[in-house]
């Protein structure tokens, strides 16, 4: 039979007889390996040999050092019905995809930024969720599929450490980073001492050892983590990469700028995307939690002094790095030029209602977070007391058929009277996981609703393909909501 995957590979165990391999798997389920002594051979056979088997789109990647080159089935979800095939070529963490007719575009698929890699029940079907559109895999075989998973499994584990080659969020951020903001944000903010109490080193351990073995797959939990250990892993990480976010090359100018707001900008603008994505991230945390000092005790200076060592690596010297956190942690929103997040108070006039409508920018929501949670966490933000009487609620808005781009969070407050009023405030799209909000500065209500000439239903029509069957449609004259 041909060829349907070629397979390179180093040993460097002493007690094989071959220090560098490849393999050859057949369409007659035969599996043939060979040894080399030099890798300078292992290159030339498998370069040679690979492309004697794949069609030329591939022969451009077999000039560089590549994992595993072979043909697989494929489909993408814009045309769920059609499988097509196609050879891949695996180099590090990058999956090419070469169609099988010769001068047609190849496409890429960064495996460190796969939002979900799982095995589809039934059949063997890998399936792999990236920004924007997912893509299921078969393999030719049993055998076959079982080698491509394992191997994609492993390039998508983010094996390096540095912070590019972790597995990353959607947003270009380590997810060991983002998780790990998230809970906290979730569960730590009024926790006095956070960041500054330790944790236990055994769970701490074990919890870094299953991010760094897939953290794609880890799900903080409260009850089954502690707060502590999950602010000891995130320190502990920036602390150990090989490359600190700030990078060494650049301390140099990080020292110069001296508290120079505008020469912080320009160094954050040169920094690598990851880098600056993480750090923007991280930033914005902090500056969360210096927000909530009166609760947590944690004020900018007690977190600098607790992060600087990590984020610049120095082991606890500097009296300047430490001034350095303190001056982005404080100008945070200047620096990463963050627009001013506007609260919207509007009074139902002679009602004495008031509804309150929160723009959730400075505010991370797990995406394990339920409505109820959210709230009570913007209200206990923004310090509004919640009386025994109000009635409080989160949700998204399909307005006129439309959900993604023109969703909007909404927050209602206060008893309703029979001539009160709906206020809603546009703050912009809710990602598709709902892990961020980002908001469009503003001063007045959208749009404006008086309740006593609207129809309101338990449910949501079908064909508006709702996110979830909980809901309620309101409906006026002219607007469907």
């Amino acid at each position: 039979g041909y060829v349907l995957f070629l397979f390179c590979s180093y040993l460097p165990s002493c007690a094989v007889r071959f220090r560098y391999t490849f393999e050859l798997y057949l369409t007659s389920e035969k599996l043939y390996q060979f040894g080399l002594e030099t890798p300078d051979a292992l290159h030339s056979w498998t370069k040679a040999i690979g492309k004697a088997a794949t069609p030329l789109s591939c022969h451009c990647l077999l000039t560089r050092e590549f994992e595993r080159v072979g043909l697989l089935r494929y489909k993408a979800m814009l045309d769920p019905q059609q499988w097509k095939e196609a050879y891949f070529v695996l180099q590090k963490s990058n999956l090419f995809i070469c169609p099988g007719n010769d001068g047609a575009a190849e496409d890429i698929i960064n495996l460190n930024r796969l939002q979900e890699l799982s095995e589809y029940p039934g059949p063997d079907i890998l399936v792999l969720v990236e920004k924007g559109r997912t893509l299921h895999l078969q393999g030719m075989g049993r055998t076959d599929f079982s080698l491509w998973y394992s191997d994609i499994q492993r390039a998508a584990g983010g094996r390096g450490n540095t912070l590019r080659e972790q597995q990353l969020s959607r947003n270009d951020i380590p997810i060991i980073v983002d998780s790990c903001i998230a809970f906290i944000t979730q569960y730590g903010l009024g926790h006095e001492g956070i960041y500054r109490k330790n944790g236990a080193k055994s769970r701490i351990k074990l919890l870094m050892e299953e991010f760094r073995k897939d953290a794609r797959n880890v799900k903080l939990r409260i009850g089954d983590h502690f707060i502590e250990d999950v602010t000891d892993v995130l320190k502990r990480f920036f602390r150990e990469i090989d490359d600190p976010i700030f990078m060494a090359d650049l301390h140099p100018l990080w020292k110069e700028a001296a508290s120079e707001l505008d020469r912080y900008k320009e160094i954050i603008r040169s920094l690598p995307r990851v880098n600056r994505t993480t750090l923007a991230a991280l930033i914005s945390h902090l500056y969360r939690v210096q927000k909530c000092a009166d609760l947590n005790q944690m004020c900018t200076k007690n977190l600098s002094l607790l992060f600087a060592p990590s984020l610049f690596q120095t082991d606890g010297k500097g009296e300047h790095e430490v001034k350095i956190m303190e001056d982005l942690i404080d100008n945070y929103l200047y620096v990463f030029d963050v627009s001013i997040t506007l609260t919207l108070i509007h009074s139902g006039g002679k009602t004495g209602v008031d509804f309150q409508v929160c723009l959730l920018r400075l505010l991370q929501v797990s995406p394990t977070m339920c409505a109820e949670e959210l709230t009570n966490q913007v209200l206990y933000m923004r310090n509004v007391p919640a009386g025994d009487r109000d009635v409080w609620m989160t949700f998204e808005a399909i307005e006129d058929g439309q959900l993604g781009e023109s969703a909007v969070c909404l927050m209602l407050g206060s008893q309703f009277t029979h001539n009160a009023f709906v206020s809603l405030q546009s703050i912009g799209s809710v990602s598709a996981q709902g892990s961020h909000c980002s908001n469009a500065l503003a001063i007045k209500p959208e749009k404006e609703w008086a309740l006593k000439s609207m129809k309101i239903y338990i449910g949501i029509r079908r064909k508006l393909k709702a996110p979830t069957r909980w809901g309620f449609t309101v409906m006026s004259d002219k607007h469907q909501l």
